[in-house]
């Protein structure tokens, strides 16, 4: 029966090729399979000066560390939407990994702007795939509507990159630790994940939306409410000790986990 690992990214996301590094290398020649799933982040202006910092101490370092190349500055901010609708035609010539690869080095690798149509031609003459013929598609309306189809908001997944098996998730980069627990889990369970995004966990009576309630009003309140949202959100709070792995080997120079500004964890 095949066993896999389910992977959200983004384009604009360096974490989301630090990670698909991390698993196509922890992975190799296990014969577990990684379903790689599109996930468009919100997010707003970035100010230059905190990325060059949140870059050089945080996602630099961890970079080097895993053996991603990277660029030695931060790249500007830019869209990462019509990359990804240009991965719904890579994928659909059979060339999506290629394609992903390749954009997400011209990005932070070669440092150059995604939302530019000629980068992303010249990526994808890269993949394989015929240039002329995927400026004419990436644009057009069927690819535009397959983007907005494949990234339709769902709570269960919030964030790129999310990492998902048989209900274990990890937001961010994985450790060594949820790294093994996620190939494990991958293993031993039945169920095989679909290419959508996993359904989410009813909500508990009183919590809607993952919005705040009356009764968080009260110390109390927001504990259960928080409880609750984690539930909702089928979020697994890992070992501290695994915590403390995070903070010390993929945080920034302070001590803080670096992830994407604009998102937030759940709960």
């Amino acid at each position: 029966m095949a066993v896999g690992i389910d992977s959200w990214f983004d384009y604009g996301c360096p974490s989301s090729m630090i990670t698909r590094h991390f698993l196509t290398e922890e992975l190799a020649g296990s014969g577990v399979q990684v379903r790689w799933h599109p996930h468009e982040s919100r997010r707003g202006a970035q100010d230059p000066v905190w990325s060059a910092q949140r870059w050089d101490r945080g996602l630099r370092p961890l970079a080097d560390r895993l053996g991603v190349r990277v660029s030695p500055v931060a790249p500007a901010d830019t869209s990462s939407r019509l990359a990804l609708q240009g991965y719904q035609y890579a994928a659909d010539h059979g060339r999506g990994d290629a394609y992903s690869d390749q954009v997400f080095s011209a990005r932070f690798t070669e440092g150059q702007d995604i939302a530019d149509l000629a980068v992303l031609a010249e990526a994808a003459r890269r993949a394989g795939l015929d240039p002329e013929r995927f400026r004419a598609a990436v644009r057009s309306p069927y690819y535009v509507r397959r983007h907005q189809e494949a990234v339709t908001p769902r709570r269960s997944v919030r964030i790129a990159p999310t990492v998902v098996a048989d209900g274990y998730r990890v937001e961010g980069v994985p450790t060594g630790a949820q790294m093994a627990k996620l190939i494990a889990l991958s293993r031993s369970s039945p169920r095989v994940s679909s290419a959508a995004a996993p359904p989410p966990v009813a909500s508990p009576p009183g919590v809607k939306a993952l919005r705040r309630t009356p009764g968080e009003r009260t110390a109390a309140g927001r504990q259960k409410a928080r409880r609750a949202r984690l539930a909702a959100c089928a979020v697994i709070e890992v070992a501290e000790r695994d915590l403390q792995e995070f903070v010390e080997r993929d945080g920034d120079a302070a001590g803080q986990p670096v992830e994407e500004p604009g998102v937030r964890r759940c709960g």
